[in-house]
């Protein structure tokens, strides 16, 4: 679960990763943003930059549980940008 403000926050690009405040820990990000040593950059890095990816952290074993194509990832934030304001 995310905050809707947080979401277009991030696809107006003025946060580089979404937090979720419910269930697991999870992130929505963009690759090539966090350091290559940190959790998300390690889990992203065979990914060309830019890919829309949901990472959760409840695992040990790190890796992106979804990964958006272009079209994808247009059609998410066209989605997410019609849901009513929190």
């Amino acid at each position: 679960m995310f905050r809707l403000s947080e979401l277009a926050g991030f696809f107006d690009q003025e946060i580089a990763t979404a937090e979720s405040v419910a269930g697991p820990l999870t992130f929505l990000t963009r690759t090539g943003i966090a350091a290559p040593d940190s959790i998300v950059g390690e889990a992203t890095a065979d990914l060309p930059d830019g890919t829309l990816v949901l990472l959760s952290v409840a695992v040990e074993d790190t890796h992106p549980s979804t990964v958006f194509t272009a079209s994808e990832a247009a059609s998410f934030e066209r989605w997410v940008r019609s849901l009513p304001e929190d």
